[in-house]
């Protein structure tokens, strides 16, 4: 966006600037995008509704400034708006991910104790009450009998926790749920 805004501000033809862009594009899945898109605006369809045809790349923001650069003839402008609003957007989600890093951490490190915990300390002292006939509380019990579930049906738990792992990034790539997340 930023390069094409330089050159269509460089009096660059847009038709010239995508297929310079798109030679230009390392990604070959985003190569073949912008050429899809140089075809569609060779045929005549305005700017924005060529990028309007790719919802997965080009958001509705994206398409609406462009047409409005198009519309108010500052295509130069909206394309260096939307390359400030794109730049933006990657610093903010940087420091998302890195703010998060750490909870996910401590968390997940707070889960392997407290199964460690279940699955091996807390059996060991359970024989001990057993051998001394103390009656365990409600709550001991329960965690006991959620260290012998784990224990014994540990693949259950993996599996599902896999799955659903996998069917949250299939929900999430969704385009109806991509805005959501």
């Amino acid at each position: 966006t930023a390069q094409l805004s330089i050159m269509v501000r460089s009096a660059l033809p847009i038709l010239e600037s995508l297929e310079i862009l798109g030679e230009q594009a390392p990604n070959p899945t985003f190569r073949a995008l912008l050429q899809d898109v140089g075809r569609n605006v060779s045929e005549g369809t305005p700017l924005s509704k060529a990028f309007a045809k790719h919802p997965e790349t080009f958001d509705t923001i994206y398409v609406s400034l462009l047409a409005a650069g198009e519309a108010s003839g500052d295509l130069d402008v909206m394309l260096e708006r939307l390359a400030s609003h794109l730049d933006f957007n990657v610093k903010l989600n940087a420091k998302i991910q890195s703010a998060l890093l750490y909870p996910v951490i401590v968390i997940l490190v707070a889960l392997a104790v407290l199964t460690f915990l279940v699955t091996f300390v807390l059996p060991t002292f359970a024989e001990i009450f057993v051998q001394l006939n103390i009656v365990l509380p409600l709550p001991t019990r329960i965690l006991l009998f959620g260290g012998d579930v784990l224990r014994h049906y540990w693949y259950v738990f993996i599996i599902s926790g896999v799955s659903a792992w996998f069917g949250f990034r299939a929900w999430a790539k969704h385009p109806s749920n991509a805005e959501t997340v």
